[in-house]
This record gives C-alpha cells, structure tokens and sequence, in this order.
C-alpha cells in the first residue's frame, strides 16, 4: 500500500524509459507487498504500538532527505496549515495502528487480500463524502470483494498462525484501508499542488507526535510494553526495509513510473499487491493456502481490477 497521494500527470517518454518506468513500478509493488509478513514476522519481537513508531520515526528521515535532494527545499515550512497536517497525522496513525493490530490479530494470507480493497473503499468514502456517482462496476466490484472477502475468511481458521482461526483482525484491517482512504481523498482536497513526497513526509511527522503520544500512554496504563531486548539482525533488517524501503526506495519508484506511464497506468501496478503479499506470507510462514482463500482471494482481486480499468476507460 502507497504512503501518499499522486501527482495526476502524463510525461511522453522513450520505450525503453516506460520499460524501466514500468519494472520500477512492478519493483514498488513488491516491496509494499512485503510489509504483511515482515509485519506479521516482526511482531512477535516487537510490541505493536511500539512497531509503528519506529517504522515512522526511521522512515521520516529517509523521506526528508528526499525532499530536500529532489525538490531543494526544506519540507517543514512554517507557513503551511498544520491544523490540517496534524488532522492527517490522525488518520495515518490510525491506519498504522489499525495496520499493525490486524496483522496481529489474523493471519498473513487474509491480511493480504483484505488490505486489497483499498480502491473500492476509497470509492465509497468518495461516494459518502462528495457525493460522487458510483458507477455499474464499482457496485459489482463490491459485491464481489464481500463475497471474496467472506470466503477468505471462512479459510482462515486452517492457516492462522495462532491456530485459534480468525480473531477479529479483519475488521481492524477494513479500518486501516478506510483511514488510508479518507487521507488520500482528504490529501487530495486539502493539498491539491503539494508533491506526494513531500506531503507523505509532513503527515508522517504528525503521525509521529501523535503514536508517540499513544505509546506512552499505553506504556503508562499497563496496555503495551516497553522492550526488553534488542532482536537479532533478521528483524532489525526487515524493520528497516519496512521503513527504509516502503516508504523510500518504493517512493521514489513510484513517482518515477507515474510520471513516465501516467497515475491511472500505475494505479493497476497497486492490484499486484495483494497478490504478491500472500504468496510472499505463504513463503515465509510456509502456509499452504486453501480453496476458500485461493477462489476468495481471486474474486476480490477481479473486483478490484474492475473498479480500476473503469477508471482508466474514463480518463482514456
């Protein structure tokens, strides 16, 4: 999943530059695919609300530098509207919290396919917020994702990693993808002419304050803990690409793809995602997907394929 907004432009380039453009985005594809069973693999070193400020407070750096070296200034102005940022900074936390405690709470497999409907929930957040028509496909698409959605999780019970089946982290995943949504709309009416890199460093600055704030709250009140060791260099590598490379590397590569192909072209390089994630998680936890989540999985996918060559028709 994408840490931002994008920029909505074409640049006419070379074929071999829209080749390189398009390896970069199926590259970006699979290092955001890779969070779910890093997550799921980092979580049983590291409390969950702890894990979600460090991703931040190691990504923020990384992203600053960013800015600075591609658009030569210095992200932290002073005169923006920080009301409005820190507003933003709630709904990134939330989707991080919610991100993390889902992971948490169900298994790799159906945490892949169900942080898979993204578009189709910013779809009907647009709907319930601006009003906007939802078209044929998009009514179809989230019939199909329900079903797809309820047969994955009618899998769960035999590949959760607990063995106690499915625990609820669904319904936190739903939250973590409606947060996303609402700050990817709300980013787009809010700063309409602000580069993604540069409104993805400022909103996870915010985010920041407001994780450590909750952390040490929780910490306070006995609901999370403090660490107790330092993990091996396994989980310190992958909470670093997490950090390093979602929101860095994979950043850079995205904005390099969507000003070459165009943001509806590399829009349908995000529908990799959840396929990557679960046979990613299926590796690494050696699961063995059953039918229920194969045929769920595939149905949810083609849901989501619908609603985004819709888009892509219209904007042709």
């Amino acid at each position: 999943m994408s840490e931002g907004h994008t920029d909505l432009q074409t640049v006419k380039s070379p074929f071999a530059e829209r080749w390189g453009a398009a390896l970069g985005l199926f590259a970006t594809a699979i290092i955001w695919a890779t969070m779910v069973p890093f997550i799921a693999a980092l979580l049983p070193y590291f409390d969950p609300f702890l894990l979600s400020v460090l991703r931040y407070c190691l990504a923020l750096p990384v992203l600053a530098a960013l800015v600075f070296l591609t658009e030569g200034q210095n992200p932290f102005n002073r005169h923006l509207n920080w009301t409005r940022m820190f507003i933003l900074g709630v709904a990134m936390t939330g989707f991080s919290t919610f991100y993390t405690l889902g992971i948490l709470y169900s298994d790799p497999l159906t945490a892949a396919v169900v942080l898979g409907l993204s578009p189709i929930m910013a779809a009907v957040l647009s709907w319930l917020m601006h009003r906007t028509p939802l078209s044929a496909p998009v009514y179809i698409a989230i019939t199909m994702s329900v079903i797809g959605a309820m047969l994955v999780v009618q899998g769960a019970p035999s590949t959760s990693l607990s063995g106690s089946g499915s625990r609820g982290g669904e319904i936190l995943l739903v939250m973590a993808t409606t947060c996303w949504s609402w700050y990817s709309l709300k980013v787009q009416a809010w700063f309409p002419a602000m580069s993604n890199l540069r409104v993805t460093t400022l909103t996870s600055a915010t985010a920041i304050i407001w994780l450590m704030a909750m952390y040490g709250l929780f910490v306070a009140t006995g609901m999370a803990q403090l660490p107790i060791e330092i993990p091996g260099p396994g989980p310190i590598f992958m909470l670093i690409w997490v950090s390093w490379g979602a929101a860095g590397l994979a950043i850079v590569l995205w904005h390099h793809g969507t000003s070459r192909l165009g943001v509806p072209v590399a829009t349908l390089y995000v529908n990799l995602i959840p396929v990557f994630a679960f046979i990613l998680s299926s590796f690494m936890f050696s699961i063995v997907p059953n039918a229920y989540q194969i045929v769920g999985g595939l149905v949810v996918l083609a849901g989501v394929a619908l609603v985004q060559l819709n888009r892509l028709r219209n904007l042709s």
